[in-house]
């Protein structure tokens, strides 16, 4: 699989002296910046570690940090979490030294959607940033320790149980961005939020033109011992600013000791692999479960129509001059191609999607201007073969996202995307397949072909079962198993909507037909939601951890395991670590 292009869209945002208001958004990439920045381990899906030229025009990530005076270990050997899960551990501290007789053991269990976007002008750069806290679990630790011998020596050890929210927690948290309503995104002015699911993890970032944005969703675990129980607020203010895990590295000894663990959450999938349903009884008209039907009408005109002309090869001059001076004359043979495509397809699925085409001829409608149609509902079996010369079929990956500046109502202008090939090539053993035709929609009847090694009783062409078509996170599969890495190591994450970011997602297909020697190609595209593995797949693959670790391996100074983080963040400047909090 590969990815032909990509672009990206930005809006951007100011206020005018009228009071009108400007937007900035972005919806996917033009061109990754120099290869330099992307070298990572791409052997399986990661968030990337961007390593920008400007730490400036960077937006980073909780990086895991480990403070010596607190260590964080998770109860779970595989730290694999879903909303409504609850994260439970220990916090080792050294025995109270403080003059009240107790350590002050905080932990804090919270996560957000950050955007970063970057507007490159003549005088310089804009930065557009978004904020949305989801949730922010804060609490002091009043269970009596238990003094534990470890190889740092003797320390008190305080259980913990914080469970994850299902839903987006109203409140009011500092550094909150107010959202107003976008049909493209959730807002959090108009909308009751408590209804809104969390989203998983997510990571993206792209280029487009020297602009660049930068979005993620983080869900964080802080534990920290703190010299007294005043409001966190208080403490931050006392040492000149809030916790800067990805900024400059902080002196413990003279401000709170603090570790931080980035949390892998991933969003509940169905519980076993979904099944399409192509009875059209779960949706109006054609449509089924998780499928979409499309109808794209094809119109053949040629003299090889006629029975006396079928088997010529090279046609007159002066047929010719009637083709293209007087096509409505010429006989014609119209029919809808029937694409059945998927509206939902789930990523690691144990066996291929769909995609099955048919031929359903059509009759001219009732004054109609053009004549000769070869079909008139009766003669079917006189129709000609139509046959598949050549399939395209891509997935268009949108991400979305707004930043604001002041009060600001948002709209995306136009959509660019990334496009993921699922099928760059026919192979030439199916090059000539016959596409079973539909009687008028009614019955149905499909032509030998010698050619053709499928069963005479298939009703349609699927093919995404002939070409063993597979989508994972990383690449898609096709025949027997081989393997198209997507271009640019973009990978798939299943589709979710926010209050700053919005990903979907959309088919893009090109089948090429062969008609009585002429050829017609037939484009379109059609709106798939993505979602993750099933629950029984998930259970199914060995070693989840090394599965979804590597979703964390981009974060400074993280591990990859399931323990307390390690590792610190990298330095940056002052201005830096100012964007990056903001």
């Amino acid at each position: 699989m590969q990815s032909t292009k990509s672009n990206t869209h930005f809006e951007h945002l100011d206020e005018e002296e009228d009071g009108k208001e400007d937007t900035f958004s972005l919806s996917g990439p033009e061109e990754l910046d120099d290869e330099e920045q992307l070298k990572e381990s791409w052997d399986s899906p990661q968030l990337p570690t961007i390593k920008s030229k400007s730490n400036r025009s960077n937006m980073p990530r909780t990086p895991a940090t480990t403070s010596p005076l607190v260590t964080v270990t998770l109860s779970r050997k595989n730290p694999i979490y879903l909303p409504g899960d609850t994260v439970s551990g220990t916090v080792f501290v050294p025995p109270s030294n403080y003059q009240s007789g107790e350590n002050n053991v905080h932990i804090k269990l919270h996560a957000r959607c950050k955007v970063l976007i970057i507007q490159n002008h003549g005088e310089g750069k804009d930065y557009w940033r978004g904020r949305v806290v989801l949730f922010n679990i804060s609490q002091y630790l009043t269970d009596s320790p238990t003094l534990v011998a470890t190889s740092n020596g003797t320390r008190q050890s305080y259980p913990f149980s914080l469970t994850i929210p299902t839903h987006t927690v109203p409140g009011y948290y500092k550094n909150n961005d107010p959202w107003k309503k976008a049909s493209k995104y959730l807002d959090n002015a108009e909308m009751d939020i408590s209804t809104h699911p969390l989203p998983g993890v997510f990571y993206y970032h792209g280029y487009s033109r020297g602009n660049r944005g930068q979005c993620f969703v983080e869900y964080i675990l802080e534990a920290s011992l703190r010299p007294d129980r005043n409001p966190v607020e208080e403490v931050e203010k006392r040492r000149g600013g809030p916790s800067r895990p990805g900024g400059k590295k902080r002196d413990d000894t003279g401000g709170v000791p603090t570790t931080v663990v980035p949390l892998v959450v991933r969003v509940k999938s169905t519980d076993t692999p979904i099944v399409y349903d192509f009875s059209g009884k779960s949706g109006e008209g054609e449509e089924g479960g998780y499928v979409n039907v499309l109808r794209d009408e094809v119109r053949v005109r040629t003299m090889r129509l006629l029975p006396q002309y079928a088997t010529e090869q090279q046609l007159g001059i002066k047929m010719n001059l009637k083709s293209f001076f007087q096509p409505s004359k010429l006989p014609s043979y119209l029919f809808d191609l029937k694409v059945v495509a998927p509206q939902t397809v789930q990523l690691d699925h144990p066996q291929p999607f769909p995609f099955r085409i048919s031929v359903v001829p059509k009759v001219e409608g009732a004054g109609s201007k053009n004549s000769g149609n070869v079909y008139d509902g009766s003669n079917a079996a006189g129709l000609p073969d139509v046959k598949v010369l050549g399939f395209v079929l891509v997935l268009g990956m949108h991400p979305m996202m707004r930043a604001r500046r002041g009060v600001m109502n948002w709209d995306s202008k136009s959509e660019k995307y990334h496009e993921l090939v699922v099928n760059g090539e026919l192979p030439a053993g199916m090059v000539g397949y016959v596409v079973p035709r539909e009687e008028g929609g009614k019955g149905v009847y499909r032509h030998p072909d010698e050619s053709n090694t499928l069963g005479l009783t298939e009703q349609y062409l699927d093919l995404g079962q002939l070409l063993n078509l597979n989508l994972t996170r990383t690449h898609s599969t096709r025949l027997e198993g081989q393997k198209a890495e997507y271009k640019e190591r973009r990978q798939l994450w299943p589709s979710f909507k926010s209050y700053n970011i919005h990903l979907w997602y959309e088919w893009k297909y090109k089948i090429t037909l062969g008609v009585s020697g002429e050829t017609q190609v037939v484009e379109g595209k059609k709106r798939v939601e993505v979602i993750g593995a099933s629950e029984q797949q998930q259970r199914r693959e060995d070693g989840g951890e090394g599965k979804w670790k590597d979703l964390m391996q981009g974060v400074e100074g993280h591990d990859g395991g399931g323990g307390s983080g390690s590792g610190s963040a990298g330095e940056v400047d002052e201005e830096d670590d100012r964007v990056a909090r903001e």
